[in-house]
């Protein structure tokens, strides 16, 4: 994981689907609490992109230490 500002972070790993292959990913993650806007995220697997979207539920809370 890596924080580029004390709002946003990015979140890399290696997935399988359902038990086969490696997929590389990375998902994106927004705080906006602390600017009164919604928390916001966007997932990246291959080629694909999700593009950012609105959290629907929870929250994102980002702690640099």
């Amino acid at each position: 994981m890596t924080c580029s500002s004390p709002t946003q972070a990015s979140i890399f790993g290696t997935a399988t689907n359902n038990g086969s292959g490696a997929f590389d990913f990375r998902i994106d993650v927004q705080d906006g609490a602390s600017t009164g806007q919604s928390d916001m995220y966007g997932i990246m697997v291959g080629s694909y992109q999700s593009g950012e979207h609105v959290l629907g539920g929870g929250n994102v809370y980002i702690h640099r230490s």
